[in-house]
């Protein structure tokens, strides 16, 4: 098992990462492979020799979080593979659950579920439209294939290292804040013939940055989710993408707090970025996308 974590803005989080991992009860043979991903290296691995397991860091220095996960990918050598970030907290039994999905389904891609850590004792009570910038907000109870209203998160993925699986590298690279790069990545596993479920049971807690939760910080995001959603619809027209339509952004009911506020903004401009670009995007062809093959 070799466990992919690319490393870019939180190298500070990486030990208590590597500290779950090292708690994990998988009973096989596991390494981790650090990308780290700034323009110069910063991270060594004579920092992380006294985990119990292998640690291994690789350096790319292109900007872009699919870019990385390629780099670690293509360098892992595990008969499967799990791919996370630094800044996530792997419950107990994750890498079981995901190596028994992995074995039992002979899915080329599944994933686990990720929730909310928030860095102090009271998080705020962050609505949906909020929360789906970071991860999917609705979970099934049992393996269920992706789909609709089901979707995957890229901090918590994992695949069979036989599979040949690539991240679009267009998407978060030259300065740019895109990303979806795990929907496009599932929207590829699935023109190509294949499937990729959800892995109840396998959890991981993503840390909610103070500094993303500002009003001018969830307003870019959602800007850019936006852009990120049109891009790959345009990519693949026939895909069962999310909507997120303006209805859905928080009901009136709940009055004008400062959650629904933020939680309204998120949604308001997710869907301005989403039209604006695919105004631009309407008389270019396709671009061919990224598939996954096995």
């Amino acid at each position: 098992m070799s466990v992919v974590v690319p490393v870019r803005d939180h190298a500070g989080h990486l030990p208590r990462l590597l500290a779950r991992l090292a708690r994990q009860d998988y009973l096989g043979a596991l390494d981790v492979i650090v990308v780290d991903n700034h323009p110069r290296p910063r991270l060594c691995h004579q920092h992380y020799l006294s985990y119990p397991m292998p640690v291994t860091v690789l350096h790319e220095a292109r900007a872009g979080l699919a870019r990385a996960r390629n780099r670690g990918i293509n360098a892992a050598s595990g008969e499967w593979v799990l791919v996370t970030e630094a800044d996530t907290l792997p419950c107990a039994g994750w890498v079981s659950a995901m190596v028994r999905a992995l074995a039992n389904s002979g899915a080329p891609l599944v994933g686990g579920q990720v929730l909310p850590d928030y860095p102090t004792a009271e998080g705020p009570l962050l609505g949906k439209g909020v929360l789906s910038l970071f991860m999917p907000t609705a979970w099934p109870s049992a393996l269920t294939e992706v789909g609709g209203r089901w979707l995957l998160a890229g901090c918590n993925l994992g695949m069979p290292r036989s599979a040949t699986l690539t991240f679009d590298p267009d998407l978060g690279a030259g300065g740019r804040f895109l990303m979806c790069e795990d929907l496009v990545t599932t929207m590829s596993t699935q023109a190509a013939g294949e499937f990729a479920l959800l892995v109840p049971g396998a959890v991981v807690r993503r840390v909610l940055h103070d500094q993303d939760l500002t009003v001018r910080a969830v307003a870019r995001r959602a800007w850019w989710h936006g852009v990120a959603l049109a891009r790959a619809a345009h990519s693949m027209p026939s895909a069962n993408l999310p909507q997120y339509p303006l209805r859905d952004v928080a009901p009136w009911s709940r009055g004008f707090s400062k959650a629904w506020l933020l939680s309204a903004l998120a949604g308001v401009a997710r869907i301005a970025g989403r039209r604006a670009h695919r105004r631009g995007l309407r008389h270019q062809a396709p671009r061919k996308a990224v598939h996954t093959c096995a």
